[in-house]
């Protein structure tokens, strides 16, 4: 879902980086929704470039239609438009402490961000947008995997709940 934040290229740079990222109305599920019916067509999409560093979008990336799609995003099971376009829903748990750990380490590795900035984008927006809107998304889930420690382990049983849910063609 990364790839549909709204673009925010008609803002000035200091009006964007004072946005909340962290709630749904951050993102453009009308192009989602309509990318995810034109892939299920058979029909390849312009999926949306976005730079976090900047909060727009930077072009588009051909995404090409597959048995499979993955739709990975806190906000995946916010829409019921978007839940009834999903054949299996999962929710990937894990602790808020090791959620913070893993976003200081994204956030400064892949988005240029340093640790006070994270800290208080977390405090003021991430924990109240998560309790209001994320974590009440677990009830649509069907499936609920906790994601504390061996990666390979939540992988497995997301692959086995996948094969069981749409079994794969040759």
């Amino acid at each position: 879902m990364d790839s549909y934040y709204l673009d925010r290229s008609g803002l000035s740079r200091e009006r964007r980086e004072h946005l909340n990222f962290d709630e749904p109305g951050a993102f453009d599920v009308d192009l989602l929704l309509q990318h995810l019916q034109q892939l299920r067509d058979g029909h390849a999409v312009g999926k949306p470039r976005y730079s976090f560093e900047d909060h727009v979008r930077t072009g588009v990336e051909q995404t090409l239609p597959a048995p499979i799609v993955l739709v990975e995003g806190l906000f995946a099971l916010w829409w019921g438009g978007l839940r009834d376009a999903l054949d299996l829903k999962i929710w990937v748990d894990a602790p808020a402490n090791l959620r913070l750990q893993r976003r200081i380490k994204r956030d400064g590795e892949c988005r240029g961000r340093g640790i006070e900035s994270v800290l208080h984008q977390y405090v003021t927006t991430v924990c109240p947008m998560h309790e209001f809107y994320v974590a009440p998304t677990r009830a649509y889930a069907e499936l609920v995997v906790v994601n504390d420690g061996d990666v390979d382990a939540c992988l497995q049983v997301v692959c086995s709940a996948i094969k069981a849910a749409r079994p794969m063609r040759p």
